[in-house]
């Protein structure tokens, strides 16, 4: 029998998002309705990395897991993870890592303090989010290789997954 495991994706957590990232945004309200849901549901929220060793069958994997990961690094992204830490529930959340410290990013302190907490793995997503299925051999592992050696300098920690 297999285990459903459900995961949400969020880009940007905002009630005013830049217009060209409107289409990846959802408000701050409908964001807490769905940290109360999770967390009312009585699922276990897990990390990529905590997902993937379970399936691998390095871990138990609980009868109702849900993952839950932030794509890019908006900087409304460090609220949001502070809003589900609250709640119980853990995160992924994928950084760009050539964007960290842009005005709509988050900044090299607070991508340090979400990397060294209890609640947040940081994982890579390209250094600068280009078409990777498009990439040649070079370019392939100067996108993934580059962002998750960039992150790892940035907030002295290990980077052990990768969104594409």
């Amino acid at each position: 029998m297999s285990t459903p495991i459900p995961i949400l994706l969020y880009h940007s957590v905002s009630d005013r998002p830049d217009p060209r990232d409107r289409r990846w945004t959802v408000g701050v309200a409908d964001f807490a309705a769905h940290a109360r849901a999770v967390a009312a549901s009585g699922r276990i929220a897990m990390t990529v990395t905590e997902i993937a060793e379970a399936l691998r069958g390095g871990r138990p994997l609980p009868e109702r897991p849900v993952g839950i990961t932030f794509d890019d690094g908006f900087s409304d992204t460090y609220e949001a993870v502070v809003a589900l830490e609250a709640r119980g529930l853990v995160s992924t959340v994928y950084v760009t890592s050539g964007e960290v410290g842009r005005s709509d990013r988050l900044t090299p302190a607070q991508l340090s303090e979400v990397a060294h907490g209890t609640s947040v793995e940081l994982g890579a997503h390209a250094v600068r989010h280009r078409r990777l299925d498009e990439l040649d051999g070079r370019g392939l592992t100067a996108e993934v290789e580059g962002s998750r050696v960039e992150l790892e300098e940035l907030v002295q920690a290990p980077v052990r997954s990768f969104a594409y």
